[in-house]
């Protein structure tokens, strides 16, 4: 790559960068290779863009539960899938893939089709802040099916024609998670350049993929006119009083759980310990009766206690 520095220019941050790119069929290339490294951690091929879909047409209308990027892509034998890109948001980010997957499974048929036109969905999500339980940058998830008795995967394969096949397990969704803050800096790959990017908004010379030239000029904040420019920091100031609003509301959530459990293990303990006075109530009273001489069968209807619980009293 040549430039004069060691870094590029400041580049916009990568989740914004995504519909930026896409408002020119130029600038598909960029985002087909990075869809294409990312899916190649799946063992898929790389694909190309061949539709782009509204995600805000439909009933979600938040920032949260919008998806960057909906996408229809087919890779280079034909298969045709539909690929969410979306921004995940405190520890609840997997329900909202599992919701967005399925929604969009839902909409990729009609009624009057049969099931097998449902379209394999890849999902994305990028997370630009540290979640204690993810320690890698990279997580790949998948539907398989193992046979209980000797633990083999189902491997059906399904025949389209004589020219397409499919293993049966592939129409189940594959999820992708990117923990953009958890990349440890170390490039062995066109992968790890492209993880380094999302966490820096920046490129090192030193950069191998041909691709990292357009992206350094085609996402540098300084090239963006005033209107563009407007319109990234406005999302940007968005997106971080989102994060604040939901960041909030999940810890006033885990304080009022905190709150409820600590006040039902009180109510309980004093029920239990009401109990267990009561309980050593009785046994004392059994106790008396027996030193003045009554039978067992006596202090059991009078008491309540059971015969065996008397006897061990008087041992």
């Amino acid at each position: 790559m040549d430039t004069k520095n060691k870094y590029s220019p400041p580049l916009i941050s990568f989740d914004y960068a995504i519909k930026y790119l896409l408002k020119s069929r130029e600038n598909y290339d960029i985002l087909e290779d990075f869809i294409s490294k990312i899916l190649s951690i799946g063992q898929h091929n790389p694909i190309k863009i061949s539709a782009i879909l509204d995600p805000e047409s439909t009933i979600e209308s938040k920032i949260a539960k919008k998806s960057i990027a909906d996408l229809i892509v087919k890779d280079t034998k034909g298969n045709q899938y539909i690929v969410e890109i979306a921004r995940g948001y405190n520890p609840n980010f997997l329900h909202k893939s599992c919701f967005n997957t399925s929604r969009s499974i839902i909409d990729s048929i009609n009624t009057s089709e049969d099931y097998r036109k449902i379209k394999k969905v890849f999902h994305i999500t990028l997370i630009y802040d540290t979640l204690n339980d993810l320690a890698g940058s990279l997580y790949h998830g998948k539907t398989i099916f193992h046979d209980i008795d000797n633990d083999q995967s189902l491997d059906i394969t399904l025949s389209e024609s004589s020219l397409k096949s499919y293993k049966i397990f592939n129409i189940f969704p594959e999820y992708f998670i990117i923990c953009i803050p958890n990349f440890q800096d170390k490039i062995h790959s066109e992968l790890d350049e492209w993880l380094y990017v999302m966490k820096y908004e920046k490129i090192k010379q030193s950069f191998k993929s041909p691709l990292m030239s357009r992206v350094m000029d085609r996402l540098n904040v300084l090239k963006m006119d005033e209107d563009a420019r407007m319109s990234y920091y406005k999302y940007k100031q968005e997106v971080i009083t989102t994060q604040e609003n939901l960041s909030t509301k999940f810890l006033q959530g885990k304080e009022k759980g905190l709150k409820q459990g600590m006040e039902k293990g009180k109510e309980e303990g004093l029920k239990q310990g009401k109990e267990e006075g009561k309980k050593e109530g009785l046994k004392q009273a059994a106790q008396n009766m027996l030193n003045l001489g009554l039978s067992t069968k006596q202090i059991s209807q009078a008491t309540g206690l059971s015969l065996k619980e008397i006897e061990n009293i008087g041992q």
